[in-house]
Parts: structure tokens; sequence; C-alpha cells
């Protein structure tokens, strides 16, 4: 199935160069990675040859993160778990004996909240999603603990410990 008319927010503008799409909007501008010719009604894009629906899904989500942007909050919880940015870089303490240090992509920006709260905000839902998930790869949420790296709002269940 291919999808010929998709709608973006009114405070987003879809052009061409060299029969790419870009979308601009107030929070930034995005090339997407395919030819099609585009024409733009208002608020709808009309797609000469048609788009995929992925396609389609990544430019949806492109023209929503133009315009609002994408949010993630992360928590580190556990003792001795912190973490500190020098300048493109975070540097995270989270139990190893040697600090973690990762690297802040340009089109990611942060927001660092005490030593435990980190905020990341972009309008590329995909590399934001995948920054956030590399992160939490050091520290997974414990099931026996309430100790590792969490979203904002996750809730984990705990287990329980051996029965004597």
């Amino acid at each position: 199935m291919r999808i010929k008319v998709v709608r973006i927010p009114p405070n987003v503008r879809c052009f061409n160069i060299k029969k790419i799409p870009y979308l601009l909007g107030p929070r930034g501008c995005i090339k997407m990675n395919y030819d099609a010719r585009t024409v733009s009604v208002s608020n709808s894009v009309f797609f000469q040859p048609k788009l995929t629906i992925d396609q389609a899904i990544a430019f949806n989500q492109a023209a929503l993160g133009v315009g609002l942007l994408f949010r993630v909050e992360i928590n580190l919880k556990g003792l001795g778990y912190f973490v500190h940015e020098e300048g493109k870089n975070f540097i995270f303490r989270l139990g190893y004996s040697n600090h973690v240090i990762i690297p802040i992509p340009d089109i990611i920006f942060t927001e660092l909240k005490k030593k435990k709260k980190i905020r990341f905000t972009s309008a590329h839902f995909n590399a934001l999603t995948n920054f956030v998930t590399n992160i939490r790869g050091y520290r997974y949420p414990s099931i026996y603990k309430t100790k590792g790296i969490f979203y904002k709002e996750e809730k984990v269940v705990l287990k329980e410990g051996k029965k004597s």
C-alpha cells in the first residue's frame, strides 16, 4: 500500500531541494532520505511517487518533531550513580570501576537536573530513542532492587529474593 497525501501541522512547511523533501518548523529543519516531488496545499502534502507506509510514518514523526520536539527523561537510581556533563560528553558513574563516557550527538539537546536526572529533547524521534536506549543499556533497571537507569514514569515490579 502506498500513500499519496500526508497531513502536517499548520506551523510546519514542506519544500523540495533537488527532489529531496525538507521539513521546516519552529524547532528545526529535517532532510528526508528519499527522492520525491512534493506539493504543499495548506496543511497537506502531496507526493509523487507515492510513499510507502514506513516513509509516511517517518515523515509524520519528522513533522511532529520540527513542530513540537520529542522529550524523554531518565532518572539514575542507586547508591553512587551520578552523571555530569563535560563539553559535549556525559560522564556516568554507574558502579563500574571506570567512568562511562558517552558523546552527545549534535541533534539532541540535554538538560541536566541535579546529578541524577537528565532531560533529552530532539526533533529526530528515532535518534532520540536510540540514544536513550544505548544509555539505558549500561544499567538496566534491576528486578530485585530499585537500581539502574529508569524512564521518568517507569515502574518496576520487584521480584522476591530466595526464600530460606
